[in-house]
């Protein structure tokens, strides 16, 4: 009788075994699904991010924008105005998309950091001026937020690079 009571002490705890060992292939295999998933949308994402950055009409109100350099903010036209609410616009979509972690952020700052900063820099009495208007402290919020991302990018790499060149 406990020879009986052992074998199948036994079978038992061999069943149990093999039941973890068939489950814990499961879960990876369910954990490669989840991440094949998310890098996926991520890509799906970029892509769509990629579009509107690359639109007619943020191409088209980029090529205003060395004719609002020239002009006082107080003194831009509609049109200056419209390019650079286009263009912020845009990018501050692109920012939502990578705070949000469904766009590829190395991959649109890489790209498009220089254009980031520079509609901040161009925007920012505008962004100043609506935010004030509206109550609203995080109007552009994403575009700004892209823009500093971009910016600690630069700054990493610079510091990086003088490291090398200082190592050399």
């Amino acid at each position: 009788m406990d020879t009986v009571i052992a074998i199948s002490q036994v079978v038992s705890t061999l069943i149990v075994a093999l039941a973890l060992l068939v489950g814990a292939r499961q879960a990876r295999h369910a954990g490669r699904q989840v991440e094949a998933a998310y890098r996926s949308q991520e890509v799906q994402g970029t892509m769509e991010v990629v579009k509107l950055i690359t639109s007619p009409e943020m191409r088209s109100a980029a090529r205003v924008l060395p004719s609002v350099l020239e002009v006082p903010y107080g003194q831009w036209t509609e049109e200056q105005k419209t390019a650079v609410m286009v263009r912020c616009n845009g990018f501050d979509v692109a920012g939502m998309f990578v705070r949000a972690n469904m766009a590829d952020e190395k991959f649109i700052v890489e790209n498009w950091g220089a254009s980031i900063l520079e509609i901040r820099e161009i925007a920012s009495p505008l962004i100043a001026e609506l935010r004030n208007r509206y109550r609203v402290e995080s109007y552009w919020g994403n575009l700004v937020w892209l823009a500093g991302r971009w910016e600690s990018r630069r700054a990493l790499r610079s510091t990086s690079d003088s490291a090398v060149a200082d190592a050399a």
